[in-house]
């Protein structure tokens, strides 16, 4: 593979990657109870495994205050739950509730419903190649499973 056409599907991702955020987006909170996609992406990173709000701004590349604010509304919602830590019973982690596993999953649905007409304009290979694509960039950029939306592979098995 060439630098040239590396750089050419770079520029394509970065042009592409804002388009398909603000669909997802827009198409999330016409429907879930006006959630937030900071929520939801807070509640997608909460979903790996419980953490402190610490953890939670590092990742999500904001400030402690900010995290904290986020971290209260999602409380206020009962969407998460704060345990104190096992190995430290000086620190509180934050972990997905029941209700914020719903809703997390709700949304993710939504979207994807939402999502399917447009990719449907794909031919078969091309969604096959996207798809293919896809998995090479979740492995090079070793993207959790936890953040990556469930297949009808992964639903047909549950």
């Amino acid at each position: 593979m060439t630098d040239d056409l590396s750089i050419r599907v770079i520029r394509k991702l970065m042009a592409m990657g804002p388009i398909l955020q603000r669909g997802v987006e827009s198409r999330i909170q016409m429907n879930e109870d006006d959630a937030t996609m900071i929520q939801m992406r807070s509640l997608a990173l909460i979903s790996a495994g419980p953490m402190t709000i610490s953890e939670l701004a590092r990742l999500r590349q904001v400030s402690l205050q900010t995290a904290s604010e986020t971290v209260k509304n999602l409380e206020d919602r009962e969407w998460i739950e704060r345990v104190r830590n096992p190995n430290d019973r000086r620190q509180w982690l934050i972990t997905l509730s029941h209700a914020g596993l719903q809703q997390l999953e709700g949304a993710r649905n939504y979207a994807v419903s939402q999502m399917v007409p447009h990719m449907n304009q794909m031919t078969d290979d091309e969604l096959e190649a996207l798809n293919i694509g896809l998995d090479a960039l979740g492995r090079i950029f070793a993207v959790p499973v936890e953040t990556q939306l469930p297949t009808s592979e992964t639903k047909d098995a549950s």
